[in-house]
């Protein structure tokens, strides 16, 4: 377990102006777990009803988006902004019932947090840092999940996405490995 300090020149500013007064949060890029390759899942949440996930090749889920249903519209154009599918230098941000994510992308890469929404007005001291493992860390004691991926992958994931449900097979599928929330993991299929 490490303890951000001084150290200002590889962070992150994530805005949390808003979820908790006028606070942010500097979170080291060093400590953003990194993935060379993510994909869009969908998962049949509903016979007619398509949950999107962006997840790692392996299945490590790294935004869940539990509360978009009919991901499969929503990607061909139906109400704009409710993913994240042009990552850019201004961060995209998302609270719903008690979900939420963060998306930025900076130079070659694209950072990415997440939370239990309903946590974040419970973080006082937003410089008591904590890394507690690979892609997980605590602000105050909230945790997040933290990762970063090459920019051109992230933007290639959402375009295969929309191509995929335009086709009508919405693609890759994936399914829970299990029920626990804090099981973030996918089983893939393409």
């Amino acid at each position: 377990m490490q303890t951000a300090t001084a150290q200002r020149s590889a962070q992150r500013v994530i805005d949390l102006s808003g979820w908790i007064g006028h606070r942010s949060v500097e979170l080291p890029t060093a400590w953003a777990r990194p993935y060379d390759d993510v994909v869009v899942a969908f998962d049949r949440y509903e016979p007619t009803n398509w949950q999107a996930h962006l997840a790692s090749t392996d299945g490590d889920v790294l935004l869940a988006f539990p509360w978009h249903d009919n991901a499969d519209r929503i990607l061909l154009g139906a109400r704009k902004g409710d993913f994240p599918i042009h990552a850019d230098e201004e961060a995209w941000d998302a609270l719903e019932e008690g979900w939420w994510a963060w998306v930025k992308a900076d130079g070659p890469h694209v950072y990415l947090a997440e939370c239990d929404g309903d946590m974040i007005d419970r973080i006082r001291r937003t410089r008591k840092l904590e890394h507690r493992s690979p892609g997980l860390v605590a602000v105050g004691n909230v945790e997040f999940s933290w990762s970063r991926v090459p920019r051109v992958a992230y933007n290639r994931a959402w375009q295969d996405a929309i191509d995929t449900c335009r086709a009508g097979q919405p693609s890759p599928l994936g399914e829970w490995t299990s029920g626990s929330p804090g099981d973030r993991k996918m089983r893939l299929r393409f």
